[in-house]
């Protein structure tokens, strides 16, 4: 059972996503649980059977910049051990991350942020996501002068041998008080740095990329881990092979889906690295083309 655990407005419900349908053909509907609405950061889920969930979702507040006048923030996703969830691009299985801010009070504008992602087999696939308690910094540009209050739709995935599609409804008056010091700073942290084709971040630089109809060929410099590929729909990338550089290593990603008509394509590059992550956008040309 999943029990997801609100700040304001203890109240949960559950979809499968569509075009899942394959991949969900096992699953059975959890009872939804419910939470203290004036409960501390530390408190722990509602579980009628006594036993801990494997995960519970909660909105946070993180004060606000006052130089910017923006609100912050913090969506939270606690994982019992052995369970993960998953980023916006899931890999070859899984269900993404997603955020939907529509009903929200006095807000122009609220973008959340992702944590830099770790590959894993997940016992049909290599998936992306987290292992572990993940927590997405939010900035929130109020409409107007006056009170805010955020409305989130949750969508996430929770997996162990079979993935649970959730949907947790979430609500937060935006006070401009953290709930906990620090928890924006620890939040923000985890998130990749912004950064060009050539330019070195994070003690990380992406030197090169070069894509054809077949592959994404990558060039890093630096404490590499892994490389991750986003790009329009239909492009999709599967697993990097890796070749040893002498100051870095070359990602070669398959190409599994392609327009066959683009020329240009813009692509996300997400490189993780031994302290920290950058986030490289280039617009890539496709060779031949």
């Amino acid at each position: 059972m999943i029990a997801l655990l609100m700040t304001a407005l203890p109240y949960a419900r559950r979809r499968i996503r569509p075009g899942r349908a394959a991949l969900l053909a096992a699953l059975v509907c959890c009872l939804a649980g419910t939470g203290n609405a004036h409960a501390a950061p530390s408190a722990k889920p509602f579980s009628p059977s006594g036993k801990e969930p494997p995960a519970h979702a909660r909105l946070l507040d993180a004060g606000r910049d006052e130089a910017t006048g923006q609100y912050r923030a913090v969506v939270e996703i606690v994982l019992a051990p052995g369970y993960k969830t998953y980023w916006r691009e899931p890999g070859d299985s899984g269900v993404p991350t997603t955020f939907d801010w529509e009903g929200s009070r006095n807000v122009a504008a609220a973008q959340a942020f992702f944590p830099a992602p770790t590959r894993f087999f997940d016992g049909i696939g290599y998936a992306v996501g987290y292992l572990e308690t993940v927590r997405f910094p939010v900035l929130v540009d109020p409409a107007a002068t006056g009170p805010a209050a955020l409305q989130l739709e949750l969508s996430f995935g929770v997996c162990r041998e079979i993935c649970i599609p959730e949907q947790a409804s979430l609500r937060l008056d935006l006070s401009g008080v953290p709930a906990v010091a620090g928890l924006w700073e620890e939040a923000h942290a985890r998130v990749p740095v912004s950064t060009p084709v050539g330019q070195t971040a994070a003690d990380l630089v992406v030197r090169g990329v070069r894509l054809d109809a077949s592959s994404l060929t990558v060039e890093v410099a630096g404490a590499v881990t892994d490389v991750f590929a986003e790009a329009p729909a239909p492009w999709r990338f599967g697993q990097p092979a890796r070749k040893e550089g002498a100051d870095g290593a070359v990602f070669v990603l398959p190409v599994e889906k392609a327009d066959g008509s683009s020329v240009t394509v813009p692509l996300t590059l997400t490189v993780t690295g031994e302290r920290a992550a950058i986030e490289v956008p280039v617009a890539a040309g496709v060779a031949g083309r």
